[in-house]
């Protein structure tokens, strides 16, 4: 490789090659686990003391994500009462929509706990509160597509046609421009799927009925996981990129591409006007779980994808990449070059790649996003080894994100090992980056200048 340089640093040394699947690779997918958590322990059967101590956990998630969990809270305890919710209940989940709402940019790390609010709101809020609609549609960029879909159904079903084109006027910077716009761009992804392998075949009924290769594909997509914020900025401003991605995710899955796209294309025509395509994301035993691996990978395409910004391409080019034999010999420095130019998010995950793939690779060590995503594939490999306490470096570095990404894959030290590596986390940090924005924060900020929380390095 032209340009290859030998990196000195500890964790690259450490860190060994390895496959997608083999532990060490975890690249964030997006979302904050800890939010999610506290979503669904939202919409457990909490007594009162404890539905406090989760509201002032989640004070450290940002407002926006504390309001919804408090929301959550609200709504289940109405769905316990098996009654409508009360004046004040109704307040605190209006309150939750309407941060939600206030989120709209497409590299924004989301609200976990937005799909199940703006299910309860459609079906017991809407009526006795009309006013929460504008709050109500501009959260559709943040729920996931299955959702989105329901929602169109739903709201309907309610005649609500000519008041969210009023509403959808009225809603500043929002991503989707109309509602049923964005609901034409929603099926997009899944014609992409249908027109991937044009073969004609005569599906079986078990075939037409079941439609295992089909939500096998999608399920490989991600697809379902993806907020309609970012499916819509992939099918409309990256519509080749799209496509080309998912025909290589086809390839690398192992997948029957044509009776795949056959099935989808049952689909629709059983529907044309409003196919269901939540039928894709329904559980079944039924459908098959495919691991990817792939031969070769266009060095063009996945920097083409890292350069587009959007969460969803980027994650499954770098899956790809990862699943790949050999990858380009130009891919590394390449995508080395592109680092300073990423979003953060992504800086984290190619940083991570980079290290998987190619250990030897010199990475800029004064970016704390490149070193963050260093060090969360060193750890796991220094954990797969039994080998925690050569970790005690990184959970001592002077940036906050860095510890948190490697504290998180330190799984099952020893006793001694976990007093080393705890005495490591307890030594005084400088700073915290923020892996959504970028942003530097001091120490003791809860959160950065965009809102977002601070993170928290603990061992497992």
């Amino acid at each position: 490789m032209t340009g290859w340089r030998k990196c000195t640093h500890s964790w690259c040394r450490l860190a060994p090659k390895a496959t997608e699947d083999d532990g060490v690779l975890h690249l964030y997918p997006g979302g904050s686990p800890r939010a999610e958590l506290a979503a669904r322990l939202a919409e457990e059967d909490l007594d009162a003391t404890q539905t406090q101590q989760l509201i002032e956990t989640t004070k450290t998630l940002g407002s926006e994500q504390e309001a919804v969990v408090t929301a959550l809270c609200a709504q289940r305890q109405a769905t316990r009462r098996g009654s409508e919710p009360t004046e004040s209940e109704l307040d605190t989940i209006e309150a939750g929509l309407a941060a939600a709402a206030s989120i709209d940019a497409i590299r924004d790390v989301g609200i976990a706990g937005t799909d199940s609010l703006a299910r309860f709101a459609v079906e017991h809020v809407l009526a006795a509160r009309p006013g929460i609609l504008p709050h109500l549609i501009a959260t559709t960029h943040h729920v996931t597509i299955d959702t989105f879909e329901w929602l169109e159904t739903e709201l309907s079903q309610l005649g609500y046609h000519g008041a969210i084109a009023a509403v959808l006027t009225e809603v500043s910077g929002n991503i989707l421009a109309t509602f049923s716009d964005s609901y034409k761009k929603m099926a997009v992804p899944f014609e992409f799927l249908a027109a991937l392998n044009t073969t004609a075949m005569q599906l079986s009924p078990a075939q037409a009925w079941h439609l295992n290769e089909a939500a096998a594909l999608t399920s490989a997509l991600r697809m379902k996981a993806q907020p309609m914020r970012v499916i819509a900025d992939a099918v409309t401003h990256h519509a080749e990129l799209t496509q080309n991605t998912f025909r290589l995710i086809a390839e690398a899955s192992g997948l029957d591409s044509a009776l795949a796209s056959a099935q989808l294309r049952s689909l629709r025509d059983e529907a044309p006007q409003n196919p269901d395509w939540g039928l894709l994301y329904l559980p079944s035993t039924r459908t098959p779980t495919p691991e990817l691996h792939l031969e070769r990978i266009d060095s063009n395409l996945v920097i083409d994808t890292l350069n587009t910004g959007n969460p969803w391409l980027t994650y499954l080019a770098l899956l790809l990449t990862a699943a790949t034999d050999s990858p380009p010999t130009d891919l590394a420095e390449r995508a080395l070059a592109a680092l300073p130019n990423l979003t953060a998010f992504d800086r984290v995950n190619t940083a991570a790649l980079l290290t998987h793939r190619w250990p030897g690779l010199a990475l800029p060590t004064d970016d704390p996003l490149v070193r963050a995503g260093a060090a969360r594939v060193t750890a796991a490999a220094l954990s797969q080894t039994r080998q925690h306490q050569d970790a005690r470096h990184l959970l001592a570095d002077p940036d906050l994100l860095v510890r948190h990404a490697a504290a998180q894959e330190l799984h099952d030290p020893s006793p001694d090992d976990r007093t080393v590596l705890a005495t490591a986390l307890q030594s005084p940090a400088q700073q915290w980056t923020c892996k959504t924005c970028g942003a530097t924060a001091p120490v003791g900020a809860e959160t950065c200048p965009q809102n977002h929380p601070r993170p928290t390095p603990r061992l497992p």
